[in-house]
């Protein structure tokens, strides 16, 4: 009995010996390959949306105006409105717009120059996805300069001159359906391009019936910067 105890261990223990030499060594640590997982989809960055159908707009504005030139700055009450044409990132439109007229002190509480233009312009329009869509115009037009007062001609002064504005907005189309509102804001810069001096007199008498003149000349052609905010409706221009 003692010696089939023996040849069962021997040839366990033989068993076990031949089945470690036949396993291969474990890798170690530092060889261990772990496959790279792919990152997490990224939330940040803007994106334009995809270019879009053709579509139209209205859109009405109102905001402040500060004409620099030669004589006064003036600052004015401003509004106006555009109608604009656009296809994939671009656009294509006209637009009109109106000045108050304030009161001088210079020459007794009476109006001072204001300004009516309209004019064309062509520009980017850049949606972005789930954003603010942003837009830069370059237009040329007329503007016109006006005032009543007698001191220029029994007509008062009306002066058109031929400017160069750029404007820059920024806004936000409400919903995707096809029609839909659209707010947003713009800064626009203009520039007249000439400059005139068109002269007034004005007669004072005193009470003995005497008559004297003062002579001058108002500096027309100005250079304007004006920031307003619109509201209007789009019709079409989604998203292909």
């Amino acid at each position: 009995m003692r010696i089939r105890a023996v040849a069962f261990g021997v040839s366990v223990l033989s068993l076990c010996r031949a089945a470690g030499a036949a396993a291969p060594p474990p890798p170690p640590e530092d060889d261990v390959v772990v496959e790279d997982e792919p990152p997490p989809p990224s939330s940040h960055g803007y994106h334009l949306e995809t270019p879009s159908k053709l579509g139209f707009g209205l859109e009405g504005y109102a905001g402040i105006a500060t004409a620099f030139n030669s004589g006064e700055d003036r600052a004015h009450a401003l509004a106006g409105g555009l109608a604009r044409f656009r296809l994939h990132y671009f656009q294509l439109g006209g637009s009109f717009e109106i000045t108050d007229s304030g009161a001088d002190t210079g020459l007794g509480e009476n109006p001072i120059e204001h300004w009516r233009a309209f004019g064309g312009f062509a520009g980017v329009f850049l949606p972005f996805d789930h954003w603010a869509t942003f837009d830069a115009t370059l237009g040329l037009g007329a503007r016109t300069y006006g005032n009543s007062l007698s001191i220029y001609g029994d007509n008062g002064l009306s002066k058109t001159l031929t400017a160069l504005t750029l404007r820059i907005g920024v806004s936000d189309r409400m919903t995707h359906k096809l029609i839909a509102p659209r707010i947003g804001a713009a800064l626009a810069f203009s520039s007249d391009l000439s400059r005139v001096d068109v002269p007034w007199q004005r007669r004072y008498v005193d009470v003995d019936g005497n008559v004297s003149e003062t002579n001058g000349a108002t500096p027309i052609g100005a250079i304007s910067i004006s920031l307003v905010v619109s509201i209007g409706l789009e019709i079409g221009g989604r998203p292909r």
